[in-house]
């Protein structure tokens, strides 16, 4: 499994409604996304903000981010985002824990 994170700030005048508005209506085009287990999108207090997903592996992660990007709900969504504060990575899953 990989887990991709991505960091970020929302531009100063950007409204924390608007914003989650926006994360809603890209759910459904995420969930079509082959590959994607689930999102997280995550607030600190600092204002920072992280989404978590999860992927069945990294060429389909890699090639979600390639088309999600030239979708309209995500172009909405990420007209939010201050874009220098942005940082990505993806990391393999080596160890889980298990119930």
């Amino acid at each position: 499994m990989i887990v991709e994170i991505i960091r970020y700030k929302l531009h100063k005048e950007a409204k924390l409604d608007d914003f989650l508005k926006a994360a809603e209506k890209m759910v459904p085009d995420l969930k079509n996304q082959p590959g994607l287990i689930d999102w997280q999108l995550c607030k600190k207090e600092n204002g920072n903000w992280l989404e978590i997903l999860h992927w069945n592996n990294l060429e389909e992660a890699k090639t979600a981010a390639k088309k999600v990007i030239e979708l309209d709900s995500v172009k909405v969504f990420i007209k939010f985002i201050d874009e220098p504060t942005t940082e990505s990575a993806y990391f393999e899953t080596v160890k889980k824990l298990k119930n």
